[in-house]
This record gives structure tokens, C-alpha cells and sequence, in this order.
């Protein structure tokens, strides 16, 4: 007889679980019903909506008119005035002067160097003059070769007094 009512406890928990879900399940529904009532009261009634089609004929008449040759023509006289206004920046002028006179520099010690009989390699677009490895090192050694580099220095300060005489 004790087995009978354990199973009859046991019943009626389980029913007690199952009727929860249930009320649960059925709140879920109601609470997404009142959601969706809720979102469709908060759309404005008053704002216009126009059709696919309509909507598509107002971006092809657009894109006609970027099409325009007259359009592209008035954009491209716009862009020219205000490429000129930023090329009339001082600051961008004095970079490109400074540019142009180290390019200049760089040409002008080359030319000496090599006449002196010293092949170097300049990198104008970063400043750079470049004695070869040659000159002071010898191929797998690290001592300084004797005569090479004091030849080489004495051609690059003579080339750098004539270039840059005025500092």
C-alpha cells in the first residue's frame, strides 16, 4: 500500500511541473502578441510610403543626371579650383622646394664623387647617399682597408664643401 501512494505523490508532482509549463508557454505567446501589437502601434500611419516601382524610377532619373556631361563637367571645374587651393598651401610648397633642393644636393655629390673616381648610390626619395661597402671593408674582413676610406672621406668632404659651401 506504501508503494500506491508513493506513486500517486509521485503523479501529481509530475502534473504540477507539466501545468507550469504550460502557463508559462502560454505567457510566452501572450507576451509576444502584446509585443507585436505594440510595434505595430508605434509605426506612424502618416509617413509616406511609396512603391518599389516609383522608387526605382527616381534612382534611375539620378543616376541619369550623374551621367550628365554638363554635371561632370561642373564637378570636375569644382574639384580643379580646390586642387589648386591646396597647392597654394605654404607649408606644402616649402616640403616640395625642400624636396626638389635635396634631390639637387644629392645629384650635385654624385656627379662629384664619381668624378672623383667613388661610385655611390644616392636614393633621392629618402635623402640618402650611400658610399659602397667596398671602400672601407674588404670582402669577409673587418679591419679597414688602408688608404681606401680616407680617399673616399676626403672626396666626400671636398664634394660636400663645394656643394655646401654656403653652410
Amino acid at each position: 500500500m506504501q508503494e500506491e501512494v508513493l506513486h500517486s505523490d509521485e503523479g501529481s508532482e509530475e502534473s504540477y511541473f507539466v501545468s507550469m509549463t504550460d502557463i508559462m508557454v502560454g505567457m510566452v505567446f501572450v507576451f509576444i502578441i502584446l509585443l507585436m501589437y505594440f510595434v505595430f502601434q508605434i509605426q506612424d500611419p502618416s509617413e509616406q510610403r511609396v512603391p518599389l516601382s516609383v522608387h526605382k524610377q527616381v534612382i534611375d532619373e539620378r543616376d541619369a543626371h550623374f551621367r550628365n556631361l554638363e554635371w561632370a563637367n561642373r564637378r570636375i571645374t569644382e574639384l580643379e579650383a580646390e586642387i589648386d587651393k591646396l597647392r597654394k598651401n605654404a607649408l606644402d610648397q616649402y616640403m616640395a622646394a625642400a624636396d626638389r633642393d635635396r634631390r639637387a644636393i644629392l645629384l650635385s655629390l654624385q656627379k662629384s664623387m664619381e668624378e672623383a673616381g667613388i661610385t655611390v648610390e644616392v636614393i633621392p626619395d629618402q635623402g640618402v647617399l650611400r658610399l659602397p661597402e667596398q671602400l672601407l671593408f674588404g670582402k669577409n674582413q673587418s679591419k679597414i682597408l688602408p688608404g681606401g676610406p680616407e680617399d673616399a672621406v676626403k672626396a666626400l668632404a671636398k664634394a660636400l664643401f663645394n656643394v655646401l659651401s654656403c653652410f
